[in-house]
């Protein structure tokens, strides 16, 4: 499913994304991302917080559906080794959920993964319609 996920996320989507640089992608280790010197892939194990997204500033986040899920199940709160850690990264893990993380814009989803691109990347090059925007 990630392979295919991506094959989608590519040719829709990050293909018409050009930078002078590589293009950053935060994924979920359970995202597929080929090898490819036009992106600089990002991954990290554990949780993502907004302050970790503040300090890399990637410009796409590839997002596993079933970890969003699984971090904002009130019952993993309640068994997390550390919950203060678990505390500090919900906000994220809820607003990805919802469709509203801040700074970057809902461009797709299917039942496996999430896509999200930096807000200002999707209105330059995605031109995302008022339409679409609606479907976030």
């Amino acid at each position: 499913e990630s392979i295919r996920f991506f094959a989608v996320v590519e040719e829709d989507y990050l293909s018409k994304i050009v930078l002078d640089r590589p293009l950053m992608i935060l994924r979920h280790v359970h995202m597929y991302v080929p090898n490819d010197p036009r992106w600089d892939v990002r991954h990290r194990w554990g949780l993502t917080t907004y302050g970790y997204i503040e300090r890399i500033n990637p410009d796409v986040i590839l997002l596993w559906k079933q970890e969003l899920y699984d971090f904002t199940n009130e019952a993993v709160l309640d068994s997390a080794v550390n919950p203060e850690r678990f505390e500090e990264a919900l906000p994220f893990y809820q607003d990805a959920l919802s469709h509203e993380l801040a700074g970057y814009t809902h461009i797709y989803e299917d039942s496996y993964g999430v896509l999200y691109v930096r807000d200002d990347l999707a209105q330059q090059y995605l031109k995302m319609e008022g339409w679409m925007m609606a479907l976030r």
